[in-house]
């Protein structure tokens, strides 16, 4: 087996365990290439799944293993225990990795309640209590809000004796856009419906709006009765397609992954209020739809315009949210 210094653990989740070799994912089951549902392809996954890819390490779904975890010498272990704290501990991975530096991660923002926006935080549950704890006994501590005082994790500040460092989930940008990106393609509109009912505000009603006014198509993602979300990369082949991405998520502290996918693939967001949004698309980020108008017809009249937000946005998701980019930060926090 090749030699792993990096890994990405969870103590339970519903994704299987994988390692990366030369870029590709594979499955420890059967050592073949591998995709789940945070998939593009066996070469490209999103969000937190993405860690692996960057330090060419592995996955490891530790209610997998259990007290049989691979023979590694690691020396980066990014974890996070959110489910069962009695089973799963910093001290076994300790024990059993002596050589690394073991970083702390929120993967839920919160363990208690749901509402219309997500969870909502349960501070008095044993389960946060025990998350706490969990993360004071690592070397580090990171998490993916830009603005950690105004956004739900502020609790952190005080509660962690460990220095919090905010590192952005990485995206593969050379993958996205040499695999979706295409300058043919007709003006159109894609209207991002989010997952969370509460965060999906005026999107579709300003996307048909827009589309009628102008006489633009617009795209939303299909309703399929026997299953939540359609596969990722279907997905992806829809919103690529078009020339502008409607999403008025509302959630200022929101980290926005959608709206640095969407700045690789070379199309370009308009509205909503998450930090991405801000950081890549400065001039869209705002719900207000009389100003998100007069640029979206500065858009369709002015070519030049239209490549000015777009180089912007893809200049922008290099610098804030690459591998290389992220790596680095990640090995700042263990020297």
């Amino acid at each position: 087996m090749k030699e792993v210094k990096f890994a990405f653990i969870v103590d339970s989740c519903g994704v299987s365990s994988y390692y990366i070799n030369k870029g590709i994912c594979y499955d420890y089951k059967n050592n073949q290439p591998f995709t789940n549902h945070n998939s593009l392809s066996s070469s490209c996954m999103v969000g937190m799944w993405s860690y692996p890819f960057i330090f060419n390490g592995c996955f490891l779904n530790w209610g997998e293993w259990g007290d049989n975890l691979p023979d590694y010498d690691l020396e980066i272990i990014i974890v996070a225990i959110e489910k069962d704290f009695n089973l799963y501990s910093v001290s076994k991975l300790r024990k059993k990795y002596p050589n690394a530096h073991i970083i702390g991660m929120i993967k839920e923002i919160f363990l208690g309640n749901v509402n219309e926006f997500g969870f909502s935080p349960a501070f008095e549950s044993e389960k946060h209590k025990n998350r706490i704890k969990f993360l004071n006994e690592c070397d580090s501590v990171i998490q993916p809000f830009p603005d950690i005082e105004t956004s739900p994790l502020s609790h952190l500040l005080n509660d962690c004796k460990n220095k919090i460092t905010y590192v952005p989930f990485a995206i593969n940008v050379d993958y996205i856009y040499d695999t979706y990106y295409n300058t043919e393609k007709y003006e159109s509109i894609f209207a991002y419906t989010t997952p969370t009912h509460g965060r999906r505000s005026n999107t579709l009603e300003f996307a048909k709006y827009i589309s009628n006014k102008y006489n633009i198509p617009y795209y939303t993602k299909p309703i399929d009765k026997n299953q939540f979300n359609i596969p990722l990369a279907d997905l992806y082949s829809l919103w690529t397609q078009s020339t502008m991405h409607f999403n008025l998520d509302p959630v200022k502290w929101f980290p926005g992954s959608q709206g640095v996918q969407v700045a690789a693939a070379g199309v370009i967001n308009v509205g909503g209020l998450n930090d991405s949004h801000t950081q890549l698309f400065p001039d869209l980020a705002t719900n207000n739809t009389s100003k998100l108008e007069t640029i979206i017809e500065n858009i369709i009249s002015d070519p030049k315009e239209r490549v000015r937000i777009m180089s912007y946005a893809y200049n922008k998701v290099n610098e804030l949210y690459s591998f290389n980019t992220v790596k680095q930060q990640i090995e700042k926090i263990i020297k």
